[in-house]
């Protein structure tokens, strides 16, 4: 910083002195009761030109440290991009601590913001990964079952492929739709949405598993319309269904019945499998959270009710679970509106 630049930022305070000096001087030549000798008033004007003059000197000082050391700070690329907050210099009034203050809000917000990302790219990072793992099962049967058709039916080697197929595309529609949550507000439409029928497209999609496995289906009258998008639904619902039917035991049971009328009703989707331990329903909606049960059996990543869990609040739902660990599981959306 120089003089220049410091006349320049302080042109109007230099301005208003000087039209005081001037109307000072004026009034008092003009004014003939005051008897004031010429000297005296030239000497008064000195004095405050003086003052004046020795407080730009002290600002101006003060100011060109205060530059000096932002430009120190902003010539350390290295420091910048290593600190979590620049070392920025002490303020020396209260303008300055203000925008001390502000910067210092806005590198803390960065900072979690930044740490946020962060730990999502990481939760990402090991989704991808276990979601590969688990796609080279798969895979890696399906070639079995090819190496050993000689010895199976056509109608069984058939359904066994079609079965690890369905494995696969379900871990691939689970990587589409957590890539696309990001995006969702361009990607939703809103409207009147049969739910029998929806319900019923998914439970037909998951009928291997429910043949498979035995699993009864116990359907209850359900309303009619409901107001969501139905492709995200679908979905939501996939993911219930395939939690379902992957801890309920050969031969149970899934009941799905709701409660409620008019604009407050629920839909409920109950299996009397496994259930949940008391300690894990807290978090059975957290991101990759797997829990007990997902340790014990294959193919869980603890993203399926996560997204679940978001989608359904993205679409003013809301995704309640019950459980008693040994008797049931009962996963309720709530679509009170």
């Amino acid at each position: 910083m120089n003089w220049r630049d410091y006349a320049r930022d302080q042109a109007g305070l230099a301005a208003c002195l000087v039209c005081v000096t001037i109307f000072v001087a004026a009034m008092t030549a003009l004014d003939n009761t005051l008897h004031m000798d010429s000297g005296n008033v030239v000497y008064m004007i000195g004095v405050c030109l003086f003052l004046f003059l020795l407080y730009w000197l002290c600002d101006f000082a003060v100011r060109r440290r205060h530059l000096r050391r932002l430009q120190e700070v902003l010539a350390d690329e290295e420091g910048l991009a290593d600190a979590v907050m620049p070392p920025l210099p002490r303020p020396a009034n209260r303008e300055q601590a203000l925008y001390h203050e502000l910067l210092q809000r806005i590198f803390a917000a960065q900072e979690r913001r930044y740490r946020r990302l962060h730990q999502e790219r990481q939760q990402q990072g090991e989704f991808l990964a276990t979601w590969v793992h688990d796609t080279k099962m798969p895979i890696a049967v399906s070639r079995l079952l090819l190496e050993g058709a000689a010895d199976k039916a056509p109608e069984e080697l058939l359904s066994s492929l079609e079965e690890e197929l369905d494995r696969i595309e379900a871990g691939v529609e689970r990587v589409l739709y957590s890539a696309k949550m990001e995006s969702f507000a361009k990607d939703y439409l809103i409207q009147e949405v049969c739910l029998e029928q929806v319900l019923k497209e998914a439970v037909k999609r998951h009928s291997r598993t429910f043949i498979a496995k035995r699993i009864r289906l116990d359907l209850r009258e359900l309303p009619g319309l409901v107001l969501s998008d139905r492709k995200w639904l679908s979905f939501i619902l996939d993911q219930i269904l395939s939690n379902a039917l992957k801890y309920t035991t050969v031969g149970g049971c899934i009941r799905v019945f709701s409660e409620g009328k008019g604009r407050h009703w629920r839909l409920l989707l109950e299996d009397n499998g496994i259930g949940i331990p008391a300690e894990d329903v807290p978090r059975i909606f957290d991101r990759g959270f797997t829990g007990r049960n997902g340790r014990e059996f294959q193919h869980a990543t603890g993203m399926g009710l996560y997204l679940a869990a978001q989608l359904a609040d993205k679409l003013g739902h809301r995704l309640e679970v019950e459980s008693k660990e040994g008797e049931y599981t009962r996963l309720i959306i709530d679509f009170s509106w």
